[in-house]
């Protein structure tokens, strides 16, 4: 019988994430970061590996609004798509050129004549 190594994750707290001020980059598990910068911007990111090849997904920063439950949701959604064998980010690029083109298009409709 083999062991799998369990991978550790929901190490970041509300609390933690408040009080840590040191510029880095402090892991949540399966991927999801809270990059803390010099000047004291946080952002939350998505590591993953796609054909061989290191990725880093923004997932929106903590001043926006963003807590851990929703950059771990996010994260979720992320790793979902790339157990479906697509590229995550790949398909937010996909899904933002649709709702600008949708947007475009409703603009144009909507012009007095």
């Amino acid at each position: 019988m083999t062991k799998t190594r369990q991978r550790k994750q929901n190490l970041l707290t509300a609390r933690a994430i408040e009080a840590t001020k040191e510029a880095g980059r402090y892991s949540d598990g399966n991927g999801l970061y809270l990059v803390v910068r010099d000047g004291g911007s946080r952002q939350w990111t998505f590591l993953y590996r796609r054909e061989g090849k290191l990725k880093e997904m923004g997932l929106s920063s903590p001043a926006k609004g963003v807590t851990l439950a929703m950059a771990r949701d996010r994260r979720n959604e992320a790793r979902a798509i790339l157990a479906g064998g697509r590229d995550p980010l790949e398909a937010r690029r996909q899904s933002e050129q649709a709702n600008l083109r949708h947007s475009h298009v409703r603009r144009l409709c909507s012009r007095p004549r």
